[in-house]
């Protein structure tokens, strides 16, 4: 089984919430590792470092902050993240790299979510990138929040 190289399954699955967030099955782990291995072709072609703010959320992690009983969180399918550097410039550089990957490493939710809600030339606080599981075709949205 190939591993990302610059993604560490504790980075992948770490919370701050205080609520266990140990995936619940290998299924799950699994899918973790290829949602990093995604992760690192962004990395890879960025050329810069690229946090990650959530990929994987337990149920309990999932409602204590908020999110919906079907995110591709659950089932470590998604990630959000942002430029480490955290600058408006690489945020947006990174925005318009995802967006002409969303193809290449089959994108099914690309949600940009700025600092005024639906205005996409907010400031920039982080991108979701959310992938599909097994033979589903990726939907290829682009969404902002």
């Amino acid at each position: 089984m190939e591993f990302p190289k610059n993604f560490s399954f504790k980075e992948l699955t770490d919370t701050n919430t205080g609520y266990d967030n140990r995936p619940e099955s290998w299924e799950i782990v699994e899918t973790v590792i290829a949602t990093g291995l995604k992760l690192d072709k962004i990395r890879e072609k960025f050329g810069n470092p690229i946090r990650v703010n959530c990929c994987y959320r337990s149920d309990a992690v999932n409602r204590s902050v908020g999110g919906v009983s079907s995110s591709a969180h659950r089932l470590g399918l998604a990630a959000d993240i942002c430029a480490w550097s955290g600058t408006e410039n690489e945020n947006r550089a990174l925005y318009a790299l995802l967006v002409g990957m969303v193809s290449e490493i089959e994108i099914d939710q690309l949600i940009l979510y700025t600092k005024v809600p639906g205005d996409k030339t907010s400031e920039i606080r982080f991108m979701h990138v959310g992938f599909r599981s097994g033979k589903n075709k990726p939907r290829k949205q682009l969404l902002f929040k």
